[in-house]
C-alpha cells in the first residue's frame, strides 16, 4: 500500500513525545487554533492520527497533547508552499523552544520532504521526488538516518541506497528510498519508525477552517500541479 503523509510533529522538549500516547487536550487544540488564526474553525469530529496524517479535504486536523502537538492538513509538497512556513512560525509564537517536524510523503511520485526545526532554526531539511530528484539537502545527517546512509554508495554522482533482504540485495534511487528515511526520522518523536507505530491511538480533533484561511488545501487533484 502506498503511503502518504501531510503533518507537522512538535516536541517541547524534543524527544519521543508521543511514545506513549497521552490523551488529546482539546484546551490546548483551541489555543492553536488561535494561534494559525483558525479561531472561528468549525469542529467536524474526531479521527487518528492514522486517518488524520494525510487528509484529502479542506480540513485541518489538530491532536494536542502535554508535551506535544500534532498539526494536519497544512499542505507540504514541491515546490514549497508560504502556508506551511506561516503554520510553523504560529507555533514557535506558542512553543518558542520546540523541536517541530515537518513531514511530506507521496509514494506513488516517490515525494518526500522532512524538515527539522530547533528553536526556531533549520537544522535539517532533506526532500525531493522521481521528478525533481534532490530539491533540498540542508544541515548534517540525523541519527536516525545515519543507518541508512551507510548502506549509501555514490555511483555517476547519483546515491544509490544498497539493502540486502534475505541475503539478496536490492538497490534504491535517492526517490525511491525517501519514504524510508522519512519513516525513521519520524521516530525522533514517536520512538518507533512512523510505518510500524500504532499512530490510530493518538487522537486527533477535525475542524473546517473559513474559506479565507490561508492553510486551506486545495482538492487532491490539484496537488501535484
Amino acid at each position: 500500500m502506498g503511503w502518504k503523509a501531510n503533518c507537522i510533529l512538535l516536541s517541547e522538549n524534543g524527544g519521543p513525545v508521543f511514545a506513549n500516547f497521552p490523551p488529546h487536550r482539546p484546551d490546548k487544540a483551541r489555543q492553536v487554533l488561535a494561534a494559525l488564526g483558525l479561531g472561528n474553525a468549525t469542529l467536524k469530529g474526531e479521527t487518528d492520527f492514522l486517518e488524520a496524517i494525510y487528509l484529502p479535504n479542506d480540513d485541518i486536523g489538530i491532536g494536542a497533547y502535554d508535551g506535544g502537538l500534532i498539526l494536519c492538513g497544512v499542505e507540504i509538497g514541491l515546490p514549497e508552499k508560504e502556508s506551511a512556513k506561516k503554520a510553523v512560525d504560529a507555533l514557535f509564537q506558542l512553543y518558542p523552544n520546540a523541536n517541530i517536524l515537518e513531514l511530506g510523503l507521496h509514494s506513488v511520485v516517490n515525494f518526500f520532504h522532512y524538515k527539522l526545526w530547533v528553536g526556531g532554526k533549520i537544522v535539517r531539511h532533506f526532500a525531493g521526488s522521481a521528478d525533481d530528484g534532490l530539491v533540498s539537502n540542508v544541515g548534517g545527517c540525523l541519527p536516525e538516518e545515519e543507518p541508512h546512509f551507510k548502506k549509501s554508495e555514490m555511483r555517476d554522482g547519483e546515491l544509490v541506497f544498497v539493502i540486502e533482504h534475505d541475503g539478496i540485495k536490492h538497490e534504491y534511487d535517492l526517490s525511491a528510498y525517501g519514504e524510508e528515511l522519512l519513516f525513521s526520522v519520524a521516530s525522533r518523536f514517536l520512538e518507533e519508525r512512523l510505518d510500524s507505530c500504532e499512530i490510530e491511538n493518538l487522537k486527533i480533533e477535525l475542524f473546517a477552517p473559513p474559506r479565507s484561511s490561508p492553510l486551506r488545501k486545495r482538492p487532491w487533484w490539484q496537488f501535484w500541479r
